[in-house]
């Protein structure tokens, strides 16, 4: 979908403010911004707002539409269709988990302003240019600001025998070890991982985006455990080594720890949290042989999914730390 096009379909453009700072500071505007959680339509507005600010540097795009029909946004920062090796980012895959798109949104925002002020941070953007997917899942993100809090999964119709179970849940739908350990067949279940691996429109608009670019990494933000692991899988021909996706985490880990003394704990995703197969990251890997990471934001357990809105500054600061060291260390 065109810009043009995708600007008519939101319906909603906001004036451009100008600001500057870099990557972890912000402006009275970004402040107030990064005080709240925000509808879809409102965050669709402010991608909107990043394209004006510098439309030569920031580009903004449809990759395809959710199951109910809402466009699912994506922001380039950097050459849109050069040949550099990109860094992906993606937010927003489950419904309750708020302050990942928020993340995004704020990450967007600084770099894109500290393009400017900052050389080494343009540097390594003109090196590694950044597309950003801020919420994959548009239609369940709304339902848990209506309905249900608590919703994970996307709101695909019940396809099974149970009318009453909906959804299905993103983060197990890619097709890499599908249906493994750490996803569900049951429909009710919250980590059901659907009828087939790709089976929902929102996952086969990632890959659709994802495959014909070349990417060196990627970060997938989620919340809550302050944890930043990797695909336990084995390793693709040409992909890089389990050592070296143990070290990206660590240096982003470290870095995250750095404006706050968080305690962020790295190392694959079996060992630190659970089974997790036909996730994102197992398929950029898995099947891609891009560095991918997962990153669990704030907390530990406190609020959960429900952190409170004076957190989104702090971690929106943290994620700029280690985005920016993954960037450097690409």
């Amino acid at each position: 979908m065109s810009f043009r096009r995708f600007i008519r379909c939101m319906a909603c453009v906001l004036p451009c403010a100008a600001m500057s700072l870099i990557p972890g500071e912000s402006t009275a505007s970004a402040d107030a911004y990064d005080s709240a959680y925000h509808s879809y339509s409102d965050t669709a507005a402010r991608l909107v707002s990043y394209v004006a600010r510098d439309p030569g540097l920031v580009h903004l795009r449809s990759i395809g539409h959710s199951v109910q029909g809402r466009p699912l946004p994506a922001l380039t920062i950097g050459d849109a269709s050069g040949p550099a090796a990109r860094l992906l980012i993606t937010c927003g895959q489950h419904g309750r988990e708020w302050i990942s798109i928020a993340v995004c949104m704020g990450v967007a925002d600084r770099f894109i302003d500290g393009y400017s002020s900052d050389p080494a941070l343009r540097r390594l953007i003109d090196k590694h240019p950044i597309d950003i997917v801020p919420i994959v899942n548009p239609d369940g993100y709304e339902y848990t600001r209506t309905d249900d809090r608590m919703w994970r999964k996307n709101r695909a119709d019940a396809r099974g025998p149970l009318p009453w179970c909906s959804g299905v849940d993103l983060n197990r739908n890619y097709d890499y070890r599908w249906d493994g350990a750490g996803a569900s067949d049951d429909q009710c279940d919250e980590n059901y991982a659907g009828p087939a691996a790709f089976s929902e429109p929102e996952t086969r608009a990632v890959r659709e985006f994802v495959e014909p670019r070349k990417y060196a990494a990627a970060i997938d933000f989620h919340s809550h455990h302050q944890t930043v692991t990797y695909s336990d899988g084995p390793q693709p021909p040409s992909a890089p080594s389990r050592r070296r996706l143990a070290e990206a985490a660590d240096r982003v880990g470290d870095a995250m720890s750095e404006p706050y003394g968080t305690h962020w704990e790295t190392g694959t995703t079996r060992e630190v949290l659970y089974r997790a197969e036909g996730d994102m990251t197992s398929w950029l890997y898995g099947v891609h042989g891009i560095l991918a990471l997962t990153v669990e934001l704030r907390d530990t357990g406190k609020y959960g999914f429900e952190l409170p809105p004076e957190q989104i500054r702090p971690s929106i600061e943290e994620a700029c730390h280690g985005t920016a060291a993954l960037l450097a260390d690409l």
